[in-house]
Parts: C-alpha cells; structure tokens; sequence
C-alpha cells in the first residue's frame, strides 16, 4: 500500500497530570480508529504535561503505566500513535517524542535536540540521537517543535530518504507564523509531508496558538486545526505525490549537482 492515513490530535491537557491526559489520548484514539487513521500524532509532552515550571528530574510525573495501555490501545485498535512525554533518565530530564506500532511495539524513541528559550535549556538535556522507522510505504522521521525550525534538520532527515517528517509541538502565542507558513515551507523545499502536531489552550499561562496542520510535498495543505479549539485532522497521504513533486525537478538531486559542479564553471561566474 503506497497510502497511509495519518490523523493529528489538538487538544488542552492537563500539566502534570498523566490519567487526565491519558483519558483524552484515549477519546481521541478511539475516535481516529473509528474514522480509518491509521497513524494518529498527539502534541508536545501530551501525556506527562509540557510546560511545568519548577520541572525537575524528582518531580516528573511517572508515566510508563500509561505508556503500557497505550501500546495495549495501539494494539487492540491497530492504530499507529506517536506523542511527547517529559521522561527523566539518569537524573536528567528529557523532552522525548514515543511512536508505537499498530501492533503495540514501542518503534522509536527521540530526544529532542534543538531546546528552545531560557527554561528549557535550564530543565532539559537536548539529545543528539536521530529517530527514523517505517510505517508501510512511507520511511517516517520525528523531530520535535523547535526542531523543525531549523532547516538543516529537516534536510538532514530528507537527505535519509524519510518521506514524513511528524512534529509534536508546543508553539505558544506570538509565534503564529511558524505553524502559518514555516511547516508548509518545510514540506515544499525538501519535497516530503509533515503532520505538525500542535497543543491549544493555556498550560501554567503559556497561551498555544494551535494551528495542527498536514502539509504535501508540493508545500500545499492537506488539513488545518483552527487556532484555538480541540480538533482531529487527518489526510490521506499517497507516497506517488513525492514522485508527482520531484517530476520536473528535485531539490534533494539538484543539490548533489551543487556540491559537486566547479563553482567557476556555474553560470554567471
């Protein structure tokens, strides 16, 4: 099967309270099998809380429990789930994106790298590690909010032939553009699809802009949240339009051409 219909979750959790955000991720859940998604994306540290203001390595919520039902959940509604969760290993916090099969299996397990602002980098150790695995046709690549605003980490991940880049994200207010028009951009220049999974509501005063979308690999969009409610999006997305994007000319085969021409010889030196 070349198509895989992937589902994003917008949704207000419930900072530091993992049965209350699990009872959502379970509504949604049940919702997206009931509709045909067969990969649904939840936000930024969804299931433990992102924003917790005096986060320190004793004081993240336990939350393995509630990992285990959802690879039962996963499992039981053959649903693919990918969310955020904030993790402490080896006296370190992590902001971690978790993505499980259809079948229960925990596939992928990724750090977030690019830490954003004075209180993340204060509670956070950024990882270096690169998560990519498959599902069905499509070679699936995370990267978590702040990640996706360099483009060199989308290329990186581009480059690796990965065909959908997910992004659970916490973007707050005033920072609109990014979910208006950085995505979309993403999505074109590297010729691939990205579902940008975003929080709304307010979260210990952090204001989110929403704005879940799913972009093509010809940068159009194939499914938007609105900026301040709960929604489930989703898109079916079909491999072959990768193809369809690169028909006339590919950025990624271009760019070898660059790095290998003798830049004397390019026009216009």
């Amino acid at each position: 099967m070349n198509e895989l219909v992937v589902g994003v979750s917008q949704d207000a959790g419930v900072p530091g309270d993992v049965e209350a955000n699990l009872e959502l991720m379970v509504r949604s859940i049940d919702e997206a099998a009931d509709r045909g998604i067969e990969l649904l994306v939840f936000p930024e540290g969804f299931l433990t809380g992102y924003f917790l203001p005096e986060l320190v390595p004793a004081s993240v919520p336990e939350a393995q429990w509630a990992v285990d039902r959802l690879q039962r959940l996963a499992r039981s509604r053959k649903i693919g789930l990918i969310f955020g969760m904030i993790e402490a290993v080896n006296g370190q916090c992590c902001n971690v994106a978790v993505a499980i099969s259809r079948d229960g299996k925990t596939v992928a397990r990724y750090t977030k790298r690019a830490l954003f602002g004075s209180w993340e980098r204060r509670c956070f150790v950024g990882g270096r590690n690169v998560a990519v695995f498959q599902v069905g046709a499509f070679r699936v690549g995370l990267l978590i909010c702040y990640d996706v605003e360099f483009p060199e980490l989308v290329r990186e991940l581009a480059v690796d032939g990965v065909t959908l880049v997910v992004v659970p994200t916490a973007l707050m207010e005033p920072y609109n553009a990014i979910a208006e028009h950085m995505i979309a951009a993403r999505s074109l220049e590297n010729q691939i699809f990205v579902a940008y999974a975003n929080r709304c509501g307010v979260e210990n005063g952090l204001r989110y802009v929403g704005k879940s979308v799913i972009c093509g690999p010809d940068g159009s969009i194939l499914a938007q949240a609105g900026g301040g409610e709960r929604a489930l999006i989703s898109a079916r997305l079909d491999v072959e339009e990768i193809k369809n994007a690169k028909f006339e000319a590919s950025y990624l085969d271009d760019l070898k051409r660059l790095h290998a021409a003798d830049p004397a010889g390019m026009p216009g030196n």
